[in-house]
């Protein structure tokens, strides 16, 4: 199990891999897309119905990238339903007011023709 300190040191390099690397990306004509269970502070239910020990709020991320454009990709979208949907759909709106395009991932099931 990781103290505080170590998820601090982890994210901090994680956010400056995103950074250096995502520069790159669009440096090359492409366009990065982060898939985190980062959050912003403004939401306060999960988004995600698993373990989130991100020491950091959503603001991090947008602070270390500032001014390299990318987008957001939620996983499995739609899957959770209630309060963890209903934070999925808070954090979209935070991110879009931030410019940030969002992605999402719907599961289809096709012999069950569940989920979409």
């Amino acid at each position: 199990i990781l103290t505080d300190q170590e998820r601090a040191e982890i994210q901090n390099a994680t956010m400056e891999a995103w950074k250096i690397g995502f520069a790159k990306m669009v440096g090359k004509g492409r366009y990065p897309v982060l898939s985190t269970t980062n959050q912003f502070k403004s939401v306060d239910f999960p988004v995600v119905p698993f373990e989130n020990e991100c020491p950091y709020p959503e603001e991090n991320i947008l602070e270390s990238l500032q001014g390299i454009p990318f987008a957001r990709n939620y996983e499995f979208f739609m899957w959770q339903l209630n309060q963890t949907c209903s934070a999925q759909i808070q954090n979209m709106i935070e991110e879009s007011s931030h410019g940030i395009p969002v992605f999402v991932h719907v599961p289809w099931f096709p012999n069950s023709k569940g989920c979409l």
